[in-house]
């Protein structure tokens, strides 16, 4: 039988971040310029997402060693 893909999850409104703040999103055809800004700016986002739960997994796990 077929499987269900899982459902995307929005992950901007689920932290309560606005939509707009990656741009208004381009549509097809649009100007290649503005979607090479957007993208910049999600990727961006989302390098300096990743660097703070890493931060934040390291400041654990030195504190998790410094009571071995």
């Amino acid at each position: 039988m077929f499987r269900r893909s899982r459902p995307q999850v929005n992950r901007t409104l689920e932290n309560g971040e606005k939509p707009s703040e990656y741009g208004s999103g381009s549509e097809l055809g649009g100007n290649p310029d503005e979607l090479r800004i957007e993208l910049a700016g999600y990727w961006s986002h989302l390098l300096l997402r990743v660097k703070k739960q890493s931060e934040v997994a390291d400041k654990e796990q030195s504190r998790q060693e410094a009571r071995s």
